[in-house]
């Protein structure tokens, strides 16, 4: 595999033909896409709420879209809600208080705050605001004219290229829907009876002693999907880090999945004398006892895979989802995430591990699971060789770490094992992507290394720091699209499990 990355990396390298192997997984999902659903929207109760009951207009053009994917869902819209987010966007435009964090940095404008109040809406209520913001915020005096300016008119106007490219990404986003039209229903259609859950919105639900964040989206897919999103180490609680910086609320609205957010526990650690004396000793990190986690410190108070277990457990009384869920972890989270799967296989369909790492001497998977791994070549804290980079040094020396045992590379080779996959794999290169492909007995490993990438969610919809995030070596690729590549991915393998013979996936 070393060898096959290596020719494909130099400029010479020529872009491979397709395995038959990747031809017929191809087909093969296609084919599941348009066959009947495995819970038909029709077998649903009629939703509860009138004004989410939706209307399909086929707005196929004839571009690159397919048009299974072209299909634009037309939503009622709140008025008094997008007349509040218009409001809103005035705000993040002008920075109008004096407190906000865009003024006192000086730029004078919220980009963030603007692809927040953006991220979960349908097309039509984007529609609407445009039209509200236009005409009560848009207007400009001129010397001799006066100016009516929509968002994308007041973008190209205050923003640079690079935040103009990132906000048109997101209004693109809008224009497709991913759910086949007869897997389409509303997502209150999917919430069980007692449910507060409210649709559009990430509702936060206590278990236990711990939480969650749950967004069900209003275009909902009938076979309903979900993804447990997962963020990696954090200093501190690092809540809503995942939320912030994985793209995924926008994604869910396109490609009908539910999203949860799953958060590690808060957990002390011995850092030192000054730092305990200061409390600069605390952080959330994923914690299996009997594995080799990132702590060197084993805590054996509980288990993430039992926490895991409870959310999962607890969805499932509020809302309808498929039988099994995919994983999409970054970093921490990937690890953690192959560790869950490992553990409990026959609830999950799939790992999205991007940015993770396999601890080397760790337990190997006994079953077979479907995988995609992302890495970047520029990674200083799992660089692809192995071992420590120049930021998790710095990390071990603040708290002992176990990323001494750290090996990217050896993911693939692990799952490649248990998914019986031939010795070597396909290997395509596109612009700045290496992208490997297994021919497996059993479950798909597909593995993707960015040129390169930092140790980083890549995403335009990553609303992360960007002063800590080049600290740390962690700058996303904002013109990349991770959370909507892993809701799709995922979704692939979740459909293609409820459809396959058990036997495929097992060994």
């Amino acid at each position: 595999m070393a060898n096959d990355r290596a020719t494909a990396e130099r400029p010479e390298a020529a872009e491979s033909t397709s395995s038959r192997f990747s031809e017929s997984m191809g087909k093969m999902v296609q084919d599941i896409y348009s066959s009947s659903p495995v819970r038909s929207g029709k077998d649903l109760e009629p939703s509860s709420a009138d004004r989410y009951l939706p209307k399909f207009d086929d707005l196929f053009n004839g571009d690159d879209r397919s048009e299974k994917t072209s299909y634009a869902t037309k939503w009622p819209v709140d008025q008094a809600k997008m007349e509040a987010a218009a409001k809103e966007l005035d705000s993040a435009f002008n920075a109008t208080s004096k407190y906000s964090p865009a003024r006192l940095l000086g730029s004078g404008h919220d980009f963030n705050k603007i692809y927040k109040i953006l991220e979960n809406k349908t097309p039509e209520e984007i529609k609407r605001i445009d039209d509200l913001y236009t005409n009560k915020y848009g207007i400009r005096f001129g010397s001799n004219k006066v100016e009516m300016l929509n968002l994308t008119e007041q973008m190209r106007r205050i923003a640079s290229p690079a935040e103009n490219a990132r906000f048109q990404m997101l209004m693109d986003e809008k224009k497709s829907n991913d759910v086949p039209q007869e897997f389409r229903v509303t997502g209150d259609q999917l919430l069980k009876a007692g449910s507060n859950l409210k649709v559009g919105e990430v509702n936060d639900v206590e278990v236990g002693d711990r939480h969650y964040e749950i967004y069900v989206p209003k275009n909902a897919d009938s076979r309903a999907p979900m993804v447990i999103a997962m963020h990696g180490a954090a200093a501190g609680e690092g809540a809503g880090l995942p939320r912030e910086e994985m793209g995924m609320i926008a994604a869910a609205e396109r490609t009908g999945s539910i999203v949860v957010f799953a958060y590690p526990k808060l957990n002390t650690f011995d850092a030192g004398r000054l730092a305990n004396a200061v409390g600069a000793n605390t952080g959330a990190v994923w914690n299996v006892p009997g594995r080799i986690n990132l702590p060197a410190q084993e805590n054996k108070s509980y288990s993430d895979v039992d926490y895991l277990d409870q959310v999962i457990k607890t969805v499932k009384t509020q809302v309808s989802i498929a039988d099994q869920v995919g994983l999409a972890g970054f970093s921490d989270g990937a690890r953690f995430a192959q560790v869950y799967a490992t553990e409990r296989p026959n609830q999950v369909s799939g790992v999205y591990s991007s940015h993770g790492t396999w601890m080397s001497g760790e337990q190997a998977p006994r079953q077979s699971m479907p995988i995609k791994i992302v890495l970047g070549s520029d990674d200083q804290t799992l660089p692809l060789k192995g071992g420590m980079g120049d930021i998790s040094k710095k990390m071990d020396w603040m708290i002992k770490t176990n990323l001494e045992l750290s090996q990217p590379l050896k993911q693939e080779k692990v799952w490649a094992a248990a998914n019986d996959c031939e010795a070597d794999a396909k290997t395509v290169v596109k612009a700045d992507v290496v992208t490997s492909e297994y021919n497996c007995k059993g479950a798909p490993v597909v593995v993707e290394v960015i040129k390169n990438g930092q140790h980083a969610w890549d995403d335009h919809g990553n609303r992360g720091m960007p002063a800590i995030q080049s600290v740390l070596h962690g700058t996303p690729d904002r013109r990349r699209t991770a959370g909507l590549d892993a809701q799709q991915w995922l979704k692939q393998q979740a459909v293609a499990r409820e459809k396959m013979p058990v036997k495929a996936y097992s060994n």
